[in-house]
């Protein structure tokens, strides 16, 4: 008897019974119904296949498992979700004056991460922030002081309403993790989810502390991709 796993990019969270599942190479979600579910967990643990685990098999989102251990499933029971949630906004302040040249980093790091996004696609921007991290992880700086997190945060607010296109959370999450990265600073890249109605967010943490974001947004969305 063979047994199925996630594929290394198939990242993915059992809520309340239904996956989640992000497929980073595609791009895409798939929401699994509790049935669909159900026939997954049997596929990953017994290998009774079914049509649904032949599908992802077909995608490439489960694979041959060689091994004869069983796959780890997060599995979240409950959550709060982002219904209630009051998204934070990042206010310029007269105390936080944004010098020129933070301004322009920020317009930088913002037109990289589109770009990058744009022309590379998902799933090689995620490798990039990978190797990035690792990179800091060699070489770490000084941990920025709260003061200096609030400059970046403002001015890539700015940089964003100064956009043509208005930046959406994985453009500036991604902006400010490789801002940081750059600066030998290993923070923590985020994304998270809730299933009804179905939302996905990115966001950047560091030492646990979200940047420019709501400060309970982990408490409320389960985290399916962490770098």
């Amino acid at each position: 008897m063979h047994r199925l796993d996630f594929g290394p990019c198939a990242h993915h969270l059992l809520l309340e019974g239904e996956l989640i599942i992000l497929d980073e190479i595609a791009d895409k979600y798939m929401l699994l119904d509790q049935q669909q579910s159900n026939d997954i967990l049997d596929a990953l643990t017994s290998g009774k296949e079914s049509v649904t685990s032949q599908y992802l098999q077909s995608l490439g989102v489960l694979v041959h498992n060689p091994t004869s251990a069983t796959p780890k499933i997060r599995v979240v029971a409950h959550y709060k979700g982002a219904d209630n949630l009051t998204w934070a906004q990042v206010f310029v302040s007269s105390s936080l004056a944004l010098r020129p040249i933070l301004l322009t980093a920020a317009i930088y790091y913002l037109a990289r991460a589109k770009t990058l996004l744009r022309r590379s696609g998902f799933h090689q921007t995620l490798q990039n922030l990978r190797a990035l991290k690792e990179l800091a992880r060699v070489r770490p700086s000084p941990s920025l002081s709260p003061r200096a997190l609030k400059r970046i945060e403002a001015a890539i607010h700015t940089a964003s309403r100064l956009s043509l296109t208005k930046a959406q959370c994985l453009e500036t999450s991604v902006a400010i993790a490789m801002w940081l990265y750059e600066k030998g600073i290993p923070c923590d890249f985020l994304i998270g989810v809730q299933r009804y109605d179905f939302l996905s967010h990115a966001w950047v943490e560091l030492d646990g502390i979200p940047i420019g974001n709501e400060q309970r947004i982990s408490q409320h969305l389960p985290k399916i991709v962490s770098i």
